[in-house]
């Protein structure tokens, strides 16, 4: 029996409570294990330890923004590739726009449509829903 290639995706988030619902979502995801983190120093170390399938950035977090972490990702030839979702609070078109320009591959706004989101999840990560489990 050939084992199920398991995709994993780096959360770097600083509020719990959206690690928790992003949690929840990916539990309809086959095959991908979700990582949180909650600063972007130690999730710039994970990047580069784990290197993951795909990120997911929170832009407004204490210490150092999304926008730092991006572009320290960015920089870094081993991360440099690595597709980069942002998911904020920020919907204005003025700050989509400033993320298109920064080089976020997606930008996703909090709070999270949960079917848009998965939909999202499922291009970058090319994996199926879980049919059974009830959206949250």
């Amino acid at each position: 029996m050939e084992a199920v290639s398991q995709k994993r995706v780096l959360y770097i988030e600083d509020n719990p409570t959206n690690i928790q619902l992003v949690g929840l979502l990916f539990r309809k995801l086959a095959g991908v294990e979700l990582i949180p983190v909650t600063d972007g120093r130690h999730g710039l170390v994970l990047a580069q330890e784990l290197l993951p399938s795909l990120i997911l950035l929170d832009i407004n977090m204490p210490e150092m923004t999304g926008y730092q972490v991006l572009e320290k990702l960015r920089q870094t030839p081993a991360t440099a590739d690595i597709p980069v979702i942002a998911v904020t609070a920020n919907g204005t078109d003025a700050e989509r726009a400033q993320g298109e320009r920064a080089g976020f591959d997606e930008y996703i706004t909090k709070p999270l449509n949960a079917v848009r989101f998965l939909g999202v999840m499922q291009n970058y990560l090319g994996t199926k829903l879980i049919q059974s489990q009830a959206m949250p």
